[in-house]
C-alpha cells in the first residue's frame, strides 16, 4: 500500500494529508455542481449556509479544518 498520492498539482508523501486533501477537494466539487442551478447555492454549500437568493438550506460543511 502506498503513501503518498497526488491532488491537484501537489503530490503528498503523508498518506493523512493526502486523505485530507482529497476530501476537501471532493466537497468542493460537490458545492460546484449547484452552480448550475444558482450561484449563490454553490457558495451557501460551502460554507453550510442558506442561499439568500433560492431560501434553499445547504447540504453541510464538513469537520473543521485543522489549519493545514
Amino acid at each position: 500500500d502506498c503513501d503518498r498520492g497526488i491532488v491537484g498539482n501537489v503530490a503528498y508523501v503523508d498518506r493523512g494529508r493526502f486523505d485530507r486533501a482529497a476530501e476537501r477537494v471532493a466537497f468542493l466539487r460537490t458545492c460546484l455542481v449547484h452552480l448550475d442551478r444558482c450561484e449563490m447555492c454553490a457558495i451557501s454549500s460551502f460554507f453550510s449556509i442558506e442561499c439568500g437568493v433560492c431560501r434553499r438550506r445547504a447540504e453541510g460543511r464538513p469537520a473543521a479544518s485543522d489549519g493545514e
